[in-house]
């Protein structure tokens, strides 16, 4: 038997430390589209004065990132607390 699945009837499910592992996963993918995204926009948008606009897309991402971040926990201490009522 797999020791990263745990058996819940018919339905198996992810060990909680692979759960933790895909949150990190996620963190690190979003922070490297948001570092990829400052790259690309560089010093033009500072140089045309649009940095509000700039500024904008940044904190817009961080955002998403963050909710997308929040989702996976949530999924995830939503899975624990079924896995220990199973039990």
């Amino acid at each position: 038997m797999n020791p990263w699945l745990l058996n819940q009837g018919s339905k198996p499910s992810l060990h909680p430390k692979l759960l933790g592992l895909r949150v990190k996963e996620s963190f690190l993918q979003n922070s490297r589209i948001l570092s990829c995204r400052l790259r690309q926009q560089g010093h033009n948008g500072w140089k045309d004065g649009n940095r509000l606009k700039l500024l904008d897309k940044n904190v817009k991402a961080i955002q998403e990132s963050h909710a997308q971040l929040r989702k996976d926990v949530d999924g995830i201490t939503k899975s624990f607390a079924s896995q220990h009522q199973m039990l």
